[in-house]
């Protein structure tokens, strides 16, 4: 806790001596109230009455029947005395007094203090939470290191056994492998003497075939080099014969290709003012009839325009014309089209 500032030391200091005042004040006028009246029916004697500007401060002593006496005489106005005037008397009313400056102000400082020993009370009883909260973390925190030690312990002995285990099964996986070796080692060298002998047996059976065969071979040579003359007169023949066929082939396939690509030159509405020569490639896919299964852009003109007006004269000239022999049909089934911009 902090401590008081001198001003309030001060202010606390004045309130208690005025306080204390008070408190005298109101004992010496019981004091009065009970000696110094009288309750008589004669009238009283005039009452010389001195003010004073302040009250000593009392010394505290035990607690004492204390005496009725005169005020001492102290440097004041004297007050001329009146005659009394004949007072009823009236017994006096039980009044609750009001609590006085001094009462408040122990009564305060009794709160101050009860307040001082509340939060006291709390300090400690946070403090001993705290404390209490400090040994819980301590004792979790220890039995965490102690988990988690006996976690690496078990970690450590299974890492051991799987190790132990890993070690065992390598071994026996290097016997067994050995083994299959030493297997696959007798196997081969008994694969490879019997491959040996039929090897020999083999070798004489050429030999003797061989033999035979270049015996045959003389009495054939004759007849073999006149049958390839022979074959080789209509080898020729048939050769001239096939290329006279396929010119006929490439001149009809050529033939349809420059017929499709005109029928679609035919439907095409060239955009206007396009610069030099752009040219569009297509990829058409055909069925046998001549229609259009699909229409693809293999290589673009530079120009949107061109390449959609190419599209749409694709489309708008099916079916395209193709050949009548059906064996040709596979030269159109995947064709390739290249429209000029500037192609009459």
């Amino acid at each position: 806790m902090r401590g008081k500032s001198p001003v309030s030391a001060n202010r606390d200091q004045k309130w208690i001596k005025a306080g204390v005042l008070a408190l005298l004040v109101h004992v010496v006028f019981f004091i009065f109230m009970t000696f110094g009246l009288s309750w008589k029916t004669n009238p009283p004697e005039g009452i010389v009455v001195d003010l004073w500007s302040d009250l000593p401060q009392p010394e505290q002593k035990p607690t004492k029947k204390i005496k009725a006496q005169p005020p001492k005489p102290a440097p004041s106005k004297k007050i001329k005395s009146v005659p009394p005037k004949k007072v009823k008397v009236v017994p006096p009313k039980k009044v609750e007094s009001l609590p006085s400056k001094a009462d408040i102000v122990l009564k305060k400082e009794k709160e101050k203090e009860k307040e001082k020993e509340k939060k006291a009370k709390l300090a400690k009883e946070k403090k001993e939470k705290e404390k209490k909260a400090k040994l819980a973390k301590e004792k979790k925190e220890k039995e965490k290191k102690a988990k988690l030690a006996k976690e690496k312990k078990e970690k450590e002995k299974k890492a051991k056994l799987a190790k132990e285990k890993k070690e065992k099964e390598k071994k026996a996986k290097l016997a067994k492998e050995k083994k299959e070796k030493e297997k696959k080692a007798k196997l081969a060298k008994e694969k490879k003497e019997k491959e040996k002998k039929a090897k020999l047996a083999k070798e004489k059976k050429e030999k003797e075939r061989k033999i035979k065969e270049q015996n045959a071979r003389v009495a054939a040579e004759t007849e073999r080099f006149q049958k390839e003359l022979r074959e080789e007169e209509e080898r020729r023949r048939l050769q001239k014969l096939a290329y006279a066929k396929a010119a006929a082939k490439r001149n009809l396939i050529d033939e349809y290709k420059a017929k499709i690509l005109a029928k679609i030159k035919s439907k095409l509405v060239l955009p206007p003012d396009l610069p030099n020569d752009p040219v569009a490639e297509y990829n058409i896919t055909l069925l046998p009839g001549g229609e259009i299964l699909s229409v693809k852009l293999r290589n673009s003109s530079g120009f949107r325009s061109f390449d959609e007006a190419v599209e749409r004269a694709i489309i708008l000239a099916r079916p395209l014309p193709l050949p009548k022999d059906k064996l040709l049909f596979p030269n159109f089934r995947d064709l390739g089209v290249k429209v000029h911009y500037l192609d009459d």
